[in-house]
């Protein structure tokens, strides 16, 4: 199950398509500019800049999976969503007359979801809080990297050879695409990601003391009606 969690499909396909979509961005611009396309822009260039854009790409999804303090931020978590489950009960037996109308089907129903809504707080904050620490610690490194490989196209666009010249401003400009991109789009795709590595985690922790509570509650009803 834990494999499961971890495998990352979609978020290695959004990167190679955020790629993709870099590239098509640079040939949608220099062609609004009238600057004519060859045959080796189309196919070279993606994959020129699909190594340069999974290079920051694993570079981000590492830093992310390995921030010092995931593993303090889960424990935290894990102890917020328990004594939050603790309060919620304490409640649920000094509830008023009005609430006694209730169904008992319909009373979990909205027990569980106020606790699900709760939950959802501090699991957006753990994850705000990885992505902030992981783009603090490589943002700088991708910002550098792509600056300088872009400023190096952009320089190569200085050739009076012109061929040479086509060639060196789509690069140039699909790696800039792809740096904002991979900012925004991809940074955004990764906190949902991350989101929802939480919430299948904590799911199983939440049926778990669901099952247990609901079993202790069963066997308390079963010794008190003898």
């Amino acid at each position: 199950m834990w494999e499961v969690v971890d495998m990352r499909i979609t978020l290695g396909l959004a990167g190679v398509l955020i790629v993709l979509a870099s590239v098509l961005a640079s040939i949608g611009f220099w062609s609004y500019l009238n600057l004519p396309i060859t045959l080796i822009i189309v196919e070279v260039i993606p994959f020129l800049v699909l190594a340069i854009g999974v290079d920051n790409i694993f570079i981000l999804v590492h830093e992310f999976e390995h921030s010092h303090n995931r593993s303090i931020n889960d424990i935290n978590l894990l102890k917020h969503y328990i004594h939050q489950y603790n309060n919620d009960n304490k409640q649920k037996n000094h509830s008023n007359s009005s609430t006694l109308n209730l169904t008992q089907n319909e009373q979990n129903h909205y027990d569980d979801q106020d606790q699900l809504n709760n939950f959802n707080e501090p699991i957006k904050q753990l994850v705000e809080d990885r992505i902030a620490e992981s783009m603090g610690s490589v943002g700088p490194s991708i910002l550098l990297t792509s600056l300088s490989e872009s400023v190096a196209f952009f320089c190569g666009a200085l050739t009076t050879m012109p061929a040479v010249r086509v060639f060196a401003l789509y690069a140039a400009m699909a790696i800039v695409f792809n740096f904002l991109l991979q900012i925004f789009a991809f940074v955004a795709l990764l906190t949902l990601d991350g989101r929802r590595y939480v919430n299948v985690t904590d799911l199983i922790i939440q049926l778990s003391i669901y099952v247990c509570i609901r079993y202790l509650s069963y066997n308390k009803s079963a010794v008190q009606s003898c």
